[in-house]
């Protein structure tokens, strides 16, 4: 089917992808997918949010949900709505208890907490992935900011 992109004809105007939705199945999938982000890189990002949550309940066992599941607590941590953005992290977690996502959802965890002061617990999940994971990029991005973080800190 080639990749995700070229499949859509290379378009992602709500206009285009609007007809594929009923169409159901991959077709759907792929347009959602588009929609979301394309409202996204508008500023969009209710319409974005309503897109992720289509294809979270709609493709529930696609790698599509999980994405969707990431991008939304990426846009409610931005929006600071830390609460949710960590829940959507925990589900996440639980889905894929190792491997790339769990420590990409751990990573935003500690974000959301660093964003509400909550230094040592952001720092005790950095270096929970900084012992587990056995992803490099992971490990350097984790003590690199669990050196910022540190910085940030008042001296006792």
């Amino acid at each position: 089917m080639g990749d995700d992109h070229t499949y859509m004809g290379g378009r992602t105007e709500p206009s285009y992808c609007n007809r594929w939705i009923d169409k159901g199945g991959w077709y759907e999938l792929m347009a959602r997918w588009h929609l979301a982000s394309f409202y996204l890189d508008q500023g969009e990002n209710d319409k974005a949010i309503q897109e992720y949550r289509s294809i979270i309940e709609r493709f529930l066992f696609s790698r599509y949900s999980t994405a969707s599941l990431y991008n939304l607590a990426h846009i409610y941590y931005q929006q600071k709505r830390y609460g949710e953005s960590i829940a959507l992290c925990q589900e996440i977690i639980k889905r894929y208890p190792q491997g790339a996502w769990n420590d990409t959802a751990r990573l935003l965890i500690s974000s959301n907490y660093a964003k509400q002061g909550k230094i040592q617990e952001a720092i005790q999940i950095l270096d929970e992935i900084i012992r587990t994971s056995d992803i490099e990029m992971n490990i350097k991005i984790a003590r690199e900011r669990k050196a910022e973080y540190l910085k940030s800190q008042p001296p006792k």
